[in-house]
């Protein structure tokens, strides 16, 4: 069967990502994934902040790695990486802002590359990947839980649609943390859910508090100092590189937003009745 060329542009808050897919299918895994987040073709003139270019396969990529629960990438030459991971192969230019990879046909292995992808491209633009249930809740206060699998942030997502009607849901598994055009920080929805397995769509909404989860007996809010918040954002930022040079930019991105945004420790009972504690009119 001939393989089919498949281009799409995509919008995950500020970021444009030109996704080009080299399958020998119609690329449905890529159009269930990121339908919310299409976008016309922009001018000629308006390069994407980053390509990814994927060759969809039917079988795996024979020296892809299975086994790794975490990606492979390994600096090879000044600004470019290899990757494997998850019947995924390929190479990462962070000079030219591409990703090149070889990939699995599966809607899974679709997901995790292009949640790579959106990974680098936000690494030099001041946003994090945050593990996190972001909701809007009226009047339109943005609310951002985070934690890490099993902590309760689709248990708090799906909560927040049945106590409050109008209810935007951003994400249930990574909100991105980014500056607008504005200069101020945003959450941004993006296409990459959890339990809830929702279409989303692209929206945004400007970033006024976070909360970190902790499964108590009772329901109480404390603030935390900068310092501890830097710790508890650096805990649950989805990194998937960790030369030195990423990691300070993810930290310096961490700082920033511990400056301006304050932080809270949400201790969190069964009974979910601590949207009381929250101050949503505050």
């Amino acid at each position: 069967m001939a393989y089919c060329y498949t281009e799409k542009h995509v919008a995950i808050g500020p970021n444009k990502i030109l996704v080009c897919i080299e399958s020998q299918g119609s690329g449905e895994h890529f159009l269930s994934l990121f339908d919310g987040f299409l976008v016309p073709s922009p001018l000629k003139h308006n390069r994407p902040d980053f390509t990814i270019n994927l060759r969809a396969h039917s079988r795996p990529p024979a020296s892809s790695d299975t086994i790794s629960p975490e990606p492979i990438i390994l600096p090879i030459a000044r600004h470019c990486f290899s990757l494997k991971w998850r019947f995924i192969i390929g190479q990462i230019d962070l000079s030219k802002n591409t990703m090149d990879l070889d990939v699995y046909d599966k809607h899974f292995v679709f997901n995790a590359a292009l949640r790579i992808g959106l990974f680098f491209c936000v690494l030099r633009c001041g946003g994090i990947m945050l593990h996190a249930a972001g909701v809007v809740v009226p009047p339109a206060t943005p609310l951002v839980f985070s934690g890490r699998s099993g902590s309760g942030k689709t248990t708090i997502a799906k909560d927040a649609i049945r106590r409050f009607t109008q209810t935007e849901l951003l994400s249930d598994e990574i909100v991105l943390l980014q500056r607008g055009a504005d200069k101020s920080i945003y959450a941004h929805s993006t296409p990459f859910w959890g339990e809830l397995q929702v279409k989303g769509k692209k929206q945004d909404s400007p970033l006024e508090r976070l909360y970190f989860i902790h499964k108590d007996s009772f329901n109480r809010t404390q603030p935390l100092t900068k310092q501890k918040l830097v710790s508890r954002l650096a805990e649950n930022t989805m990194t998937f590189c960790r030369t030195p040079p990423s990691v300070q930019f993810t930290l310096g991105t961490i700082a920033g937003i511990a400056e301006e945004i304050p932080g809270f420790d949400l201790h969190l009972s069964r009974d979910l009745s601590f949207w009381d504690t929250l101050d949503l009119e505050g």
